[in-house]
C-alpha cells in the first residue's frame, strides 16, 4: 500500500470475508450518520422556519434578536 509516497507493509491477513464483514460495517456506519446530519439539519431549519426560539437560544446574547 502506498500512502503519500510511503510504502506501508499490509498489517492483517489477506482475508476476503473479514474485509467484506468490515467495509458492510463501514458503508452501513457512513450512511446512518449522513442520514442522522440531514435529518438534524432539518429539524434545525424546521424550527428555524416556524420562528419558535429554539435556534435562538444557541446564539451568543449579542446575536440574539430583540425580544419584543
Amino acid at each position: 500500500i502506498d500512502f503519500f509516497g510511503i510504502h506501508l507493509h499490509p498489517w492483517g491477513p489477506d482475508n476476503k470475508t473479514l474485509y467484506t464483514v468490515f467495509n458492510r460495517i463501514h458503508v452501513y456506519s457512513a450512511n446512518l450518520f449522513a442520514f442522522i446530519i440531514a435529518v438534524h439539519f432539518l429539524a434545525a431549519l424546521k424550527h428555524m422556519i416556524s420562528h419558535n426560539g429554539v435556534v435562538y437560544r444557541i446564539l451568543p446574547q449579542s446575536l440574539r434578536p430583540e425580544a419584543g
